[in-house]
Formats: C-alpha cells, sequence, structure tokens
C-alpha cells in the first residue's frame, strides 16, 4: 500500500529516521489500520528511491520500538502491541556546526528509545523559523530550540512561541527569549560569569599582555554579555580591552595583545597574519578562541579554547524532558589550553 511519506533532501535528520517519523505519523492518524500489512523492504525502496539498507534502518528502528511487527514469509505489519502516542521531540537549531553535532549525539544518545526526534535548522533566518513553526510544532509532544534572533525578531519569536506552542514544553538552549517561562526550560551559558572564571585560570599567562582583543562579530546573533565579560576581565586584571566588530581583515597585529576570538573565519584570518609576521605565539601574542573544533586542535600547532561541555548541554536536555522536570541550569564550562595563550 502506499504511504504519505516524505523526505527532505536537505534536512539534517538521516533518511531512515524521516521514513520512520512518517510512518508513525501515518499510523497515528489512521491512514494505515493496526495490523495493515505495509511495504516490504524492496517496495519501500524502489517507489520512494531509497537505498535498501535505509528502508531496512527505518524498519528496524520501528520494530525497536514496537511500532511495527514483522512475520516471516508475510512481511511487516502496523503493530497492535505499542501506543504511538509517546514522546515527540523536534529540535530547532539556528544552524549546523560542529558543537551544534555534538549536542545533537548526546541528546539522541540519551533519549535513545524513550522519544521521535526530528531535527530542523533555521539558518537564523526568522521567516524559516516561522515556518517550522507553524507546519511541523503541532505534531510533537515537546521543542528544543536554540534561539539566535535579535532586536524585534527575538520579539517576534517568542510571541510566536506562546501562541503556537501552548501545548507543548519549550526547552531553550544557549541562551533566553524575553517572556518564555511557566511550562518550560533553558539550558544557558552564563557568557560574563564564563569569561571571567576563565580569565582566572589563564591570570598567570595575562600577565604577559597589555591589551585584550575581541573580535565580535557584529552582523551575527551572539550576546552581548561577550563583549562585558571581556571588558570586566580586562578590569580585573589591570589589561586595556579593545572591541572589533569588522574590518578585522585590514587590523596591525601588535605584540603583547591577546585576542580573543569568536568565529573560526576570524581565528584563520589572525592566524595567517601570524604567519606573514615575526610574532610568537603564546609569547608575543596571544589567541584565545570560542568553541573547540578539531581546526583548533591543529592550526598553529593548536589553539586554546574555552567552551561549553556541549554533550552535557544535550544530555541535560534529554533528562528535562524525559524527568518532565522544567528548570533553569548553567552548563560546566571549561578552557583547554594549548600554549598559545
Amino acid at each position: 500500500m502506499p504511504l504519505a511519506i516524505t523526505i527532505n533532501e536537505r534536512s539534517a535528520t538521516p533518511k531512515y529516521r524521516q521514513i520512520a517519523n512518517c510512518i508513525v505519523r501515518n499510523i497515528e492518524r489512521k491512514e494505515v489500520q493496526l495490523e495493515e500489512q505495509l511495504p516490504s523492504i524492496n517496495q519501500l525502496s524502489n517507489v520512494y528511491n531509497i537505498s535498501r539498507d535505509t528502508a531496512e534502518k527505518a524498519y528496524r528502528l520501528l520494530k525497536t520500538k514496537g511500532v511495527i511487527k514483522s512475520v516471516r514469509g508475510k512481511g511487516y505489519f502496523a503493530s497492535h502491541s505499542h501506543s504511538t502516542r509517546e514522546k515527540r521531540i523536534l529540535l530547532i537549531f539556528n544552524k549546523l556546526s560542529s558543537y551544534k553535532e555534538e549536542i545533537y549525539q548526546s541528546f539522541i544518545q540519551t533519549v535513545d528509545k524513550e522519544a521521535w526526534v526530528d531535527l530542523q535548522i533555521y539558518y537564523e533566518d526568522y521567516s524559516r523559523f516561522e515556518r517550522i513553526i507553524k507546519e511541523k510544532a503541532s505534531q510533537f509532544t515537546d521543542i528544543v530550540l536554540i534561539p539566535a534572533f535579535r532586536g524585534s525578531d527575538a520579539l517576534r519569536a517568542a510571541r510566536l512561541i506562546r501562541t503556537e506552542l501552548k501545548e507543548q514544553h519549550v526547552v531553550l538552549l544557549n541562551q533566553a527569549l524575553d517572556e518564555i517561562d511557566g511550562h518550560n526550560g533553558l539550558i544557558a551559558q552564563n557568557y560574563q560569569k564564563d569569561i571571567l572564571h576563565a580569565s582566572k585560570q589563564i591570570q598567570n599567562q595575562l600577565k604577559k599582555y597589555e591589551r585584550i582583543v575581541l573580535l565580535f562579530p557584529f552582523d551575527r546573533n551572539y550576546p552581548s554579555a561577550i563583549i562585558r565579560g571581556v571588558q570586566e576581565a580586562g578590569k580585573q586584571y589591570g589589561l586595556e580591552t579593545q572591541i572589533v566588530f569588522k574590518d578585522y581583515h585590514n587590523m596591525t597585529l601588535r605584540q603583547g595583545e591577546l585576542y580573543v576570538i569568536v568565529r573560526d573565519e576570524q581565528l584563520v584570518c589572525v592566524a595567517d597574519k601570524i604567519k606573514h609576521s615575526e610574532l610568537v605565539l603564546g609569547k608575543d601574542i596571544g589567541i584565545l578562541a570560542y568553541n573547540d573544533s578539531p581546526l583548533k586542535k591543529v592550526l598553529l600547532g593548536g589553539i586554546s579554547v574555552m567552551s561549553t561541555d556541549h554533550h552535557a548541554m544535550g544530555v541535560e536536555a534529554a533528562e528535562m524532558i524525559l524527568k518532565q522536570n522544567w528548570s533553569t541550569r548553567e552548563v560546566p564550562f571549561s578552557i583547554v589550553d594549548r600554549g598559545s595563550i
């Protein structure tokens, strides 16, 4: 029998999970009756233009959850032994990155077989975010959201959540949205406090420098608490502070400066400037970057980083939903010194 299955080629959710999610919705809406036979793996593969391996993985997942059963020599059937009204969780991320992948993987591993999970990316585009909320969110019991909005978009996002997600629990990651509370949760980074904590850990290295230069992307949705944290750390340790919002390509590196860098493209630019200078990293000039990644482990012999424990963030979000314990929590923050400070 034909199934209502839609595969989004651009979705970060694996195809087999998309297929499994669609079959669950078919059963929930009674478009597939309990005990009704489902397409064979070959039929699923041919009709929806997917590999046999993808079809097998989808059916294997559904069998594990008890949504379908297999009968030797006959095929696959919608199961009467399992209620499909379980937790269905929608992750809405602002973008893809190595540390967002870490959040996603730890979340998936923690919920394991306790819930269905789908992932949508809105690429910091409010209209795309609004479309996801209005078209998809009603199909889920819980929402995990990484908000990345500024100004009026932040207010619009908060209003949208209040009006459209009255029936769901919403867990926010990284930062809060004003007026979102009640039956919701927040797993936050305390940016200002984290920077002060990091500066305390490297206070001996800071003595080599006269100025902290923060490269802060003016056109991205990063919290201003990062600026306040750097300024307060500078004041605490007697260092000048300078904030570079743009034109970092044209700036001149100077001895005695420690660069706090938020984005990888800024980091690569500074690294290239150092390579073409006589400045010695970790002695004449320093770099402290945000959020660890494979690039930072090898660039210039290793870049020191201050980073949230993103694995813990995913675990905390999953446990908050599974235990129905809505609260505000701060995630661990640490510094890895690879000698670039």
